[in-house]
This record gives C-alpha cells, structure tokens and sequence, in this order.
C-alpha cells in the first residue's frame, strides 16, 4: 500500500518543490530587482514555506492516527519527501540570509544577536542531520530507535524555533499570528496522539 501512495508522490514532491521555489525567487528578482528590499521578500517567502512543509511533516503521523483516510495516508507514505522539501525551502532560507549577509552587511548584522545565530545554527544542523538521514540505508545503518530519536529531536527543536520567533515577531506583525496558532495545534495534535497511545 505504501508503495502504491508512494507511486502518486515520492521524489517527484521534493523536485516540484525545488523548482517551484527557484522559479519564484527567479520572477521576484527578475521583477524587483536583486536589492535589499527582493531579498527580504525571499527571506519572508521561503520562511513560510519552510513553515507549512514543516508543519505538514510535524502533523501528519498524528493526523493519520486521529483521522485515518486516504490523505493522511498519503502524507505519512510520503513524508520523507516532504521533509526533504522542508530542507528545499530552508536551504534556500539560507542563501537569501547569506546574500542578505554579503551584499548588506550593516543592516543585516545589526539584527543578528548570540540568541539568534545559535538556535538558527543548530536548527540547520538539525535540519541538514534530518535531510542527510532521510533514506532506508540510514536507518540501517543508524538503527531504528536512533534514527527516530534523531528525527524527533530535529522537528521539536524547529518546532521551537519557530516558536520562539513567531512570537518575538507577533507584536511587530500580528498578521503572523496563523503562524504561531498552527505551531501550538500542531503540538497539541502530537500531544493527544500519544496520549491515545499510551492509554
């Protein structure tokens, strides 16, 4: 069955989302220019897109388990594709970060505080961890319990992270608060999904 859900999705997911993402970094710079402000938008557009793949990975085991069908089966068939598509989004996250970096030093680094550099760092290790171990190979080699620890880790640690700066930035833009909501009923799903297990 997995297979066959697979067949409808697999790596196909992770190239559409690759080139849907370059494709419309490429019409944003081709229409406003490779400036700060183009860069920003690209900084802000593949943030949320890092945001719904990941969410979509974080939910979608709990979502099966709480509403089986065909769309929440879909999802856990596929979703190392889709978590590899949620590293898509945030290596492209990085290379506007880092344009941002080289081209406007100033303003970019004035932003940046210890806090910052230090859980965004260890989120792409997680995150880079999580891609690099996204095959069958790797939880043979890894062992199972060590691998799913590893991927546990790495999504409640962005779920962190996301956490914590959507709601730095809520009083700022309050627009983000879908953002902050999604994360907390994301973990609520998980947290009632294991309760009905253990119980």
């Amino acid at each position: 069955m997995n297979t066959q859900l697979r067949a409808s999705g697999g790596w196909w997911i992770t190239l559409a989302t690759g080139l849907a993402t370059f494709t419309a970094l490429l019409g944003l710079f081709l229409q406003e220019g490779f400036d700060a402000d183009a860069l920003h938008a690209g900084v802000r557009w593949t943030a949320r897109g890092a945001l719904v793949s990941f969410w979509i990975v974080f939910v979608s085991s709990s979502a099966r388990s709480l509403w089986s069908s065909a769309t929440t089966r879909w999802l856990v068939a596929n979703r190392r594709y889709l978590g590899v598509s949620f590293g898509i989004f945030m290596g492209f996250h990085l290379l506007m970060l880092i344009a941002l970096g080289v081209l406007f030093p100033g303003p970019f680094f004035s932003q940046l505080d210890a806090l910052t550099i230090t859980g965004g760092g260890l989120a792409y290790a997680f995150t880079a961890a999580m891609v690099l171990t996204s095959s069958d190979r790797s939880v043979r080699r890894l062992g199972r319990a060590r691998w799913f620890r590893l991927h546990r880790m790495g999504l409640w640690f962005n779920w962190a992270v996301f956490t914590f700066t959507y709601f730095g930035d809520i009083r700022a833009h309050p627009q983000q608060g879908w953002a902050l909501t999604s994360l907390w009923i994301g973990a609520g799903l998980r947290w009632v999904t294991a309760r009905t297990r253990s119980g």
